[in-house]
């Protein structure tokens, strides 16, 4: 799997993932507008996260499906704050344009415990708390383009990003 790991205290790990896909425009990711910024550090913040995310999503006309696909990765890494940082997190959504295309980008970012194997937590049914442990790997599939980089003892930041499809 990409992002073969070496952990250190000092150095974040960092995986990055991406689908070019033919024809895709190369330029400056531009952000339309000021992100909205949702604290999560209590279960019903991850309602508000993935509800606000909904909002910005159908406001700008994207379909259910992808709306439905940024709502469900919201969710995942909004509850990913409550279960895995004591103090919570922040999830921040934005509308973004590179070239052509227009997409969401999402970024949750915590000052938790950081990711020990970010390769190992990419790997279906992984959990370090007794859960599914599909969650991250529920929000690389979902997204088009995701990067994860983490410090331990430093927390996570995961910036992942939708694009809308070509007309």
């Amino acid at each position: 799997m990409p992002g073969e790991t070496q952990i250190s205290h000092e150095q974040p790990t960092r995986y990055t993932m991406g689908i070019c896909k033919p024809g895709s425009p190369a330029g400056e990711l531009k952000q339309l507008g000021q992100p909205m910024v949702v604290p999560v550090t209590a279960e019903h913040q991850v309602i508000q996260a993935w509800q606000t995310v909904r909002t910005l999503a159908e406001s700008d006309g994207f379909g259910r499906v992808v709306t439905y696909y940024v709502v469900t990765s919201v969710a995942e890494l909004a509850n990913n704050l409550v279960l895995h940082a004591s103090r919570g997190g922040t999830i921040s959504m934005v509308l973004v344009r590179q070239g052509d295309r227009k997409g969401i980008e999402v970024v949750a970012e915590d000052d938790g415990p950081g990711i020990a194997d970010i390769s190992q937590a990419l790997q279906d049914g992984f959990s370090t708390i007794g859960g599914m442990g599909s969650g991250l790997p529920g929000v690389v599939r979902l997204m088009d383009e995701c990067e994860i980089t983490s410090t331990l003892g430093s927390g996570t930041r995961v910036v992942a990003r939708k694009w809308q499809p070509c007309r």
